[in-house]
C-alpha cells in the first residue's frame, strides 16, 4: 500500500517526469532509510512490544524493524480508517522526503548511473560478484565486486547485497566520471 500512495502522489506531483525519474523517485521515497526516519521522527520505537534480547541488543533503534514498523502502522490505519486516512497519515511525511531530497539532488541510483554511462561510453553492461558474507544472519556484512569489462573495478560494502553493489557502482561511477 505505501508504494501505491507514493506512486500515486508522485504521479500527481510530478506529471512532467519521465517514468524512470519517478521510479527512482519511488525507490528512494520507500527505502528503508526513509521508513527509518519516519519512524523516527514520529517516535514509533516507543511502541514497540520487544523481547528482552531484542531490547537488550538496540531493537527499538534497529533500521530494518523501524522501517517495518512505518508499513504495519500504515495498515493498521487503513484497516481501522480506510485509505483516506492512510493516504492522509503518510503523504506529509513521504512529502518532506521527497523536498529535501529534490533539494540536495539525492535521488541518486549509482548502480542506474553506471550502467547507462558504461552502456553509452563503451556499450558494456556492469557486472557485480559478491566477495564475501560474514557475520551472523542478522547482521550480516556483505562485500560485493563491480567490474566493466574485467577491467574497471571498485568494491563496495553494505549490510545487504543491494547495498553493498549501491556503495561498488558509486564508487566506480565516481572515479570514472571524474576521469573525463
Amino acid at each position: 500500500m505505501l508504494s501505491i500512495l507514493t506512486v500515486e502522489w508522485l504521479y500527481k506531483n510530478y506529471p512532467k517526469h519521465s517514468e524512470g525519474k519517478l521510479s527512482s523517485m519511488k525507490a528512494k521515497l520507500v527505502s528503508e532509510s526513509v521508513l527509518f526516519q519516519i519512524a523516527k521522527n514520529e517516535s514509533l520505537g516507543e511502541f514497540l512490544l520487544l523481547g528482552r534480547g531484542e531490547k537488550a541488543t538496540g531493537g527499538s533503534d534497529r533500521k530494518s524493524l523501524l522501517a517495518n514498523l512505518v508499513e504495519a502502522f500504515l495498515a493498521s490505519i487503513y484497516i481501522d480508517s480506510g485509505l483516506d486516512h492512510a493516504r492522509n497519515w503518510i503523504i506529509p511525511k513521504i512529502k518532506l522526503f521527497a523536498i529535501k531530497s529534490s533539494v540536495e539532488n539525492s535521488f541518486k541510483d549509482y548502480k542506474t548511473k553506471l550502467q547507462e554511462y558504461s552502456q553509452k561510453k563503451w556499450k558494456l553492461v556492469p557486472s557485480y560478484k559478491l566477495i564475501s558474507e560474514i557475520g551472523l544472519d542478522h547482521e550480516k556484512l556483505f562485500t560485493v565486486e563491480v567490474s566493466i569489462n574485467n577491467e574497471k573495478k571498485a568494491i563496495g560494502e553494505g549490510k545487504s547485497k543491494r547495498l553493498a553493489e549501491q556503495e561498488a557502482a558509486e564508487k566506480l561511477f565516481l572515479q570514472l566520471s571524474k576521469k573525463q
